[in-house]
């Protein structure tokens, strides 16, 4: 039965799933030094309202400010946070893939580092 014609019902290929037991936030990261007090910030708000281990994979994408020291500063005083440092900027999808390949979670979210994504909306897709 092809489902796809008009008027047939659509089949849904998602099921639900339990909670994740960790969740691993990949954040790509350049030049986003005036940035990170906040994400950072965000971050722990969301670490302490969420109901299960999390990890943060902070993906360096070659940034020339002072955004690599921030980072392994953060990752020094909270160790839930990873730092991956690329040799130079190979752009945003290079950097979210290798973020991907190194999360650790069963469930994993892909993050700006500006904030466009509100942080507390992963409850709401972790629900759903």
């Amino acid at each position: 039965m092809d489902d796809t014609k008009p008027g047939r019902a659509t089949r849904h290929l998602l099921c639900p799933r339990p909670y994740p037991t960790l969740l691993s936030l990949v954040v790509p990261i350049y030049n986003e030094e005036r940035v990170l007090p906040f994400l950072r910030s965000e971050i722990a708000r969301f670490q302490a309202d969420v109901k299960c281990l999390t990890e943060v994979v902070l993906v360096n994408d070659g940034s020339s400010d002072g955004t690599l020291d921030h980072l392994v500063e953060w990752a020094s005083s909270d160790p839930t946070v990873k730092v991956l440092h690329l040799s130079r900027n190979f752009g945003h999808q290079i950097a979210a893939t290798a973020g991907l390949d190194h999360a650790a979670g069963d469930a994993v979210v892909l993050l700006d580092a500006d904030l466009q994504d509100p942080v507390m909306v992963i409850h709401q897709m972790i629900d759903r």
